[in-house]
């Protein structure tokens, strides 16, 4: 027969209750026990806490079981809180204090509760794994272990505070997304694992980076996983602190990409299910474990070798640690196959650098510059140069002269180095060809209503040929790319113009002369308004004249036929009533004046030809 009881502050034992004088059992044998949610509700008990037979157990209050001072000797009885069966549980919203090991071999409810483990000794254990709500290691040191795995509910959290977790082969998973969610002191609180073990965080959160602070006694390494997205996704995290090649993970074996990998520890990453890409942080002390440019992935996508994850990698700070990230890394392989998740820190081997340099050795030059853009502004780089050509400065630089005054063609060779670590080499060859000598003909008078018809007179060496001009006309910044173009100046002054000519083999040259614009009005006392589209106007060129215009037109009788005071508009042979003058002469009187700042008058008179 089971016997229900709730327990107010103090509560006698009776059958099926067992209680022992010095090394103290609370022993259910099939009980119901309820803690009452009272603040004065306190349950200690110095020795044991044990459920067995079915019992159910509901605490809303606070349970202290002790690892008591009497519990000594041979036959001493800790303070473990234990579910022995399968059948029986505990469950409710109140706080456990267990000072030695939580074995659990039945139902575990958290529901609201805090679980302290306060003495920093102490064992997570039993058969079925416990999920709890809030787990908290209050000792100021310690390392407490796991024996089986366990968890934190998606609305509690694990404080760490100053002690070591040993999951051991286990898992602890910390399923509330919060970054928040771990509360521990860096380096004295951290998680250590073994074989497949692992510390597992939920996350949803792509603006604050997840910290995963793992390591081993003396050595705190932590990661950062900042996803890119909110998806919910979950991801797993080890410190292994011993040479990767000692678990079969050959530091020798790689894709060439690095020049040196870290042989002093590793990290072992992967995430649960379907998970986004997200940026991987290792945070590492340069001493002791040296400075690194990079992270490599074992096993993806090369089989059983060591994968550069190239440049996407960046180097940074969080003090007191130095950083190496891969930004928005995707390949995680699954929980399940742990045979891939190891990634570790190297010095990467830089990528070729771009070779940038003149297009050929053109006629009698001799100094020609060559830019190498690499990867790193604290890169040297190693530069090959054919026989009888030298550097002027220092040969490390990214950018370097040199003087081909004896050699005429040959290959420049360049490779970046981080210390000893060297990329390929980019190549680039030099050819000499012959230069094209540049020259402009044309008049260099005119006025501002005058076309030019610019020439180019540039010649090169047969078999080099000329087939690229670039004209530029500064009074309007207008250009041309044609070999003989025209340009109309539209204001009065003095204004070079520039003609670079190329060959089909890229060497250049540049002239240049000075076009001198003078002011004046020209136009033709002759017209012909019959429709056909050649000379129906009779026009003033009005580039150059201010506003203040007027143009009349009168016939032989004196009489005003037609006027204007628009710049643009032109006589079309018609009166002001719209009607077609007959051929004959006709008289103008124009009124106008420079728009430059002289205001210089061009006030004219004259007769015009009307022809049909």
């Amino acid at each position: 027969m089971k016997i229900s009881t709730k327990i107010s502050a103090i509560a006698l034992l009776a059958t099926p209750f067992m209680a022992q004088a010095q090394n103290a059992i609370f022993y259910s044998n099939g009980a119901t026990v309820a803690v009452t949610s009272s603040s004065s509700t306190v349950m200690t008990v110095n020795g044991k806490l044990s459920l067995n037979n079915a019992s159910q157990f509901t605490n809303d209050g606070q349970i202290e079981v002790k690892n008591s001072p009497l519990n000594t000797g041979t036959n001493s009885i800790f303070g473990d809180f234990e579910i022995i069966d399968a059948l029986s549980n505990s469950q409710g919203n109140g706080k456990y204090i267990v000072e030695q090991d939580w074995n659990n071999n039945g139902v575990f409810t958290a529901n609201n509760s805090d679980v302290i483990m306060p003495t920093g000794t102490q064992k997570i254990k039993g058969s079925q794994i416990t999920t709890f709500h809030n787990l908290s290691f209050t000792s100021a040191t310690g390392t407490n272990q796991q024996e089986q795995h366990a968890k934190v509910n998606a609305t509690g959290t694990f404080a760490l505070n100053s002690v070591e977790l040993a999951t051991q082969g286990y898992y602890m998973e910390i399923l509330n997304p919060s970054t928040s969610a771990i509360i521990f002191l860096p380096n004295s609180g951290f998680v250590s694992s073994t074989g497949k073990g692992k510390l597992f965080r939920a996350t949803n959160s792509n603006t604050i980076s997840y910290t995963y602070p793992v390591g081993v006694a003396g050595t705190y390494r932590p990661i950062e996983m900042l996803p890119s997205s909110t998806t919910p996704s979950e991801y797993g995290v080890a410190f292994v602190n011993n040479n990767a090649t000692v678990d079969g993970f050959n530091l020798t074996t790689n894709d060439s990409g690095n020049c040196k990998l870290n042989d002093k520890f590793y990290h072992r990453i992967n995430k649960v299910g379907s998970s986004v890409d997200a940026t991987v942080t290792v945070n590492y002390l340069t001493v002791p474990d040296g400075a690194w440019t990079g992270i490599s992935h074992w096993g993806f996508p090369q089989a059983s070798k060591w994968n550069s994850k190239g440049f996407t990698d960046n180097q940074g700070v969080n003090a007191p640690f130095a950083t190496v990230f891969r930004n928005n890394y995707l390949s995680f392989q699954d929980s399940s196959d742990h045979g891939k998740d190891p990634f570790v820190l190297g010095i990467q081997k830089p990528g070729m650098p771009l070779l940038v340099g003149p297009v050929a050795k053109c006629g009698s030059e001799v100094f020609l510059k060559f830019i190498a853009n690499g990867v790193s502004t604290t890169s040297n780089y190693n530069w090959v140069l054919p026989a009888g050509v030298t550097i002027i400065g220092n040969p490390l630089n990214d950018t370097i002269i040199t003087n081909w005054s004896a050699v005429n063609s040959g290959i420049v060779k360049v490779s970046e180095a981080f210390g000893t670590c060297a990329s390929d080499s980019s190549n680039y060859t030099i050819n000499s060809y012959a230069a094209p000598i540049a020259k402009i003909d044309t008049m260099n008078i005119g006025t501002i209503n005058d076309v030019y018809t610019f020439m180019d007179s540039s010649k090169v060496a047969t078999p080099e040929i000329i087939n690229n001009w670039k004209w530029t006309f500064t009074d309007a910044e207008a250009t041309s790319a044609l070999q003989n173009p025209s340009h109309l100046f539209t204001k009065p002054g003095e204004f070079p113009v520039t003609l670079i000519v190329k060959t089909a083999n890229g060497c250049a040259d540049t002239a240049m002369t000075k076009i001198i614009i003078r002011e004046g009005i020209k136009y033709s006392n002759v017209f012909s308004p019959n429709g056909d589209g050649s000379n129906d106007f009779f026009v003033f060129p009005n580039i150059g004249l201010d506003d203040d215009f007027t143009l009349s037109i009168y016939d032989r009788w004196g009489l005003l036929i037609f006027e204007t005071n628009g710049k643009n508009v032109g006589w079309d042979g018609r009166t002001l009533a719209g009607k077609s003058v007959t051929e004959g002469t006709y008289y103008y009187v124009l009124q106008a004046k420079s728009a430059a700042a002289t205001a210089k008058p061009y006030d004219s008179k004259g007769t015009i030809t009307v022809m049909k």
